[in-house]
């Protein structure tokens, strides 16, 4: 849960990003009190995001993804990849159908912007 949102500031993007991971992220229930002493933060940070010209550019674990047509955009960040043992191809398969809600070939096809981008991240200890 985040923002692509550039006019926000780096802190207004950050507590727009909890608050929606904390309640409203659809793939699970909203976070509870008791819950806060289990959670972990993760942030990551994006980097401007450049074409992705040949699937050569694309390094797993290096980059995200941004797949987009028209209205309908899909973002994956780096370690997507890493987390679910994607190729390059199934990543951004993945990101097109299941993020963006195209077509699993849509990253292929024209219309279809590509991007890549890295990003910085910063994990709480346990």
């Amino acid at each position: 849960m985040g923002t692509l949102d550039a006019e926000q500031t780096l802190a207004e993007a950050i507590r727009f990003a909890a608050h929606s991971a904390a309640l409203h992220d659809p793939r699970f229930p909203p976070l509870a009190p008791q819950e806060l002493r289990a959670v972990r933060l993760e942030l990551s940070v994006l980097g401007a995001p450049s074409p992705l010209r040949w699937l050569d550019e694309l390094e797993l674990g290096r980059h995200g993804v941004i797949v987009r047509r028209g209205d309908q955009r899909g973002l994956f960040l780096p370690q997507v990849a890493i987390d679910h043992g994607l190729d390059k191809e199934a990543f951004l398969s993945r990101c097109a159908s299941e993020k963006a809600g195209l077509g699993p070939d849509a990253w292929r096809e024209p219309g279809t912007e590509v991007s890549i981008f890295s990003t910085v991240t910063a994990r709480e200890a346990d």
